[in-house]
């Protein structure tokens, strides 16, 4: 069914707005594809409404043309006047030609009076030979009806395709808003971090600290040749914090004199503020 893994999408990133977790490239590629397939149906009903409107159009210009061709206005006339429809008897007949022929004082007020009785007689079927039905409403109400099939058809398909769309723009939303908040903490992206991204959203986190590095240095920040902290971390909230070594950094001495030996994978209880500079460059990993 239309919009199953676009719903799965949409729960994964409400449950992940507080944590950061990997790519879901599988999923993104099958709600592509959806997209992709849907966006197809649609443009081929769109044509397929086309052509059924030009055949529809056609079809009433080729009635409306045989209705007014002279030669069956002519024929179903002339069909009319020799009685083949009408109550009249061969005598009448015979008596409305003597009468159009010799220009006779009694046979002219006979054959008016016979006229009009001939003309009083024409049947429906004649009359409406004379006047052709209406097909103009004919054609509207045939093309309203392939229209309203249309809509029926193509709404089903537009519909999960436009919320595909939202659901993905929505999930790398909320990525790139955490991508930026990685590019502001750290100068170079942690190996930890670089997991959790897709090739294309390391591009955008490499091309973002650059541009955030080119605008840190044109600004006021920058005091003569003194570095006062780009990708500095927000302010701390503990004095004392827990820490992961994730790259050897070998002995470090604090602003209170005492030496620590940061070595790969070891862990140790210090002051955020000696070890913040680390944190922000990836070398350290607070824990706790």
């Amino acid at each position: 069914m239309y919009g199953e893994e676009a719903s799965k999408l949409a729960r994964e990133t409400k449950r992940t707005v507080d944590h950061f977790p990997p790519y879901n490239d599988p999923l993104v590629r099958s709600i592509t594809r959806e997209i992709r397939h849907l966006h197809e149906t649609c443009q081929a009903l769109i044509r397929d409404y086309g052509l059924q409107k030009q055949q529809v159009e056609h079809e009433f210009e080729q009635k409306w043309q045989q209705l007014n061709e002279p030669s069956s206005s002519s024929a179903g006339l002339d069909s009319s006047i020799r009685g083949d429809d009408l109550d009249l008897d061969d005598n009448a007949l015979s008596m409305l030609e003597d009468n159009h022929n010799h220009n006779n004082n009694n046979n002219n007020n006979h054959s008016s009076n016979l006229g009009s009785s001939s003309s009083a007689t024409l049947p429906t079927s004649q009359v409406s030979r004379l006047h052709p039905p209406d097909l103009q409403a004919q054609k509207q109400e045939a093309l309203q009806s392939i229209t309203e099939v249309f809509w029926t058809k193509y709404l089903v398909h537009q519909t999960p395709l436009q919320r595909n769309k939202r659901i993905l723009m929505t999930y790398h939303h909320q990525r790139l808003e955490k991508i930026k908040e990685l590019a502001w903490s750290y100068n170079t992206l942690p190996e930890t971090s670089r997991r959790l991204l897709s090739p294309d959203e390391i591009v955008f986190f490499n091309e973002y600290e650059r541009q955030c590095r080119n605008k840190y240095f044109a600004s006021d920040l920058m005091f003569g040749d003194i570095d006062l902290g780009l990708g500095m971390i927000s302010p701390p909230k503990e004095v004392f914090i827990t820490v992961r070594v994730m790259k050897d950094c070998g002995d470090i001495v604090t602003e209170s004199g005492a030496t620590l030996s940061l070595k790969k994978n070891s862990e140790h209880f210090v002051r955020r503020g000696d070890v913040e500079r680390l944190i922000t460059q990836g070398y350290l990993l607070h824990v706790a």
